[in-house]
């Protein structure tokens, strides 16, 4: 198994387009499916993506942060910054890892 980091994840309650206000994302780009609502923006020079349920109750949704190129993953020096950033606006546990998409049409989460 590798140990590269390819995804923050967290729960929250904040609308999606608020949280990429709050993280300072530049050029945010926000659109919703039907199960789904995503925003990806920029930070520092990457683009994440932050996805986010919008079939479960708020209180228990998760917000999942991926870099827009799939074949990357986070560096520490970048993970550090964003955990960072994360737990100033009030973001906690904030868990790192990998989303793995398996069976059912359903995502394993592989924390590291």
């Amino acid at each position: 198994m590798s140990t590269a980091i390819t995804d923050i994840w967290f729960v929250t309650e904040t609308e999606l387009v608020e949280l990429a206000n709050q993280l300072e994302l530049a050029n945010i780009n926000f659109d919703s499916g039907d199960g789904w609502q995503w925003v990806s923006g920029d930070l520092l020079d990457f683009r994440l993506d932050i996805i986010l349920s919008h079939l479960d109750e708020r209180k228990n949704t998760q917000a999942r942060i991926f870099l827009f190129d799939q074949n990357l993953h986070f560096s520490k020096g970048f993970t550090d910054f964003l955990t960072q950033k994360l737990k100033e606006i009030g973001v906690s546990p904030i868990y790192l890892g990998s989303w793995v998409f398996g069976e059912n049409e359903q995502y394993q989460q592989n924390i590291m």
